[in-house]
């Protein structure tokens, strides 16, 4: 029981972020500042889906059915994991100057206070890192043209994709979960016992590093 816990535990979360943070994404249909926030954090949270996959490996060889679900969206996540990447979760220089480049507005609008600033600022720099998700002829990998998020289709199209990948990741986490309520025993709370408490007041806690288990 013990090798499911901890995938068990990191599906758990980054199902219970996803489906919670979606319900802000109609925000953004809006064109409405207050989404934006929790599109980052539901862009970080099912980047984390590619990181699940890598802790669910050694499960597939007895569980080979459990890699068909991450088969499905693998392609888009690998587009989420780059947006978050460049957009979400760091901020990069690169980025910075290539959108004043693609968007010379953006010297106008980025001194401007006005409640549309963060909306279109928001806007460019994350239009300009889909822009640059190309291959090494320039030619882009996920949609057939350049992304102008203030174009209504553009706008759309984009759009459509977070739905897609929110649902069919929200259903592929639905099926983790239900493959591991089946794995691991529920234990009530009052039946842990005194051992069980006293072991984990004996904890030793290490600085976690990357790559670590």
């Amino acid at each position: 029981m013990t090798k499911y816990l901890a995938p068990y535990l990191s599906t758990r979360l980054i199902y219970e972020d996803v489906k919670n943070l979606a319900q802000d994404v109609f925000y953004l249909k809006a064109n409405d500042t207050k989404g934006w926030v929790s599109f980052k954090q539901m862009i970080i949270s099912l980047s984390q889906i590619q990181e699940l996959d890598k802790m669910l490996r050694p499960l597939y060889k007895e569980h080979q059915d459990l890699s068909t679900g991450f088969k499905n969206i693998q392609k888009d996540l690998e587009f989420v994991v780059y947006i978050r990447s460049k957009f979400a979760s760091h901020t990069l220089q690169g980025l910075m100057n290539k959108t004043f480049e693609w968007r010379p507005e953006t010297i106008s609008v980025v001194s401007t206070e006005h409640e549309a600033t963060p909306l279109l600022l928001n806007l460019f720099v994350l239009e300009t890192a889909i822009n640059t998700y190309v291959n090494g002829e320039g030619v882009h990998k996920h949609f057939e043209s350049n992304t102008d998020l203030v174009y209504q289709p553009d706008f759309l199209r984009f759009m459509e994709f977070v739905d897609t990948i929110v649902d069919d990741s929200v259903e592929y986490l639905e099926g983790l979960l239900a493959f591991f309520a089946e794995q691991v025993e529920h234990v009530p709370m009052d039946d842990l016992g005194f051992e069980t408490w006293y072991k984990a007041g004996m904890t030793n806690f290490q600085y976690l590093r990357k790559g670590k288990k």
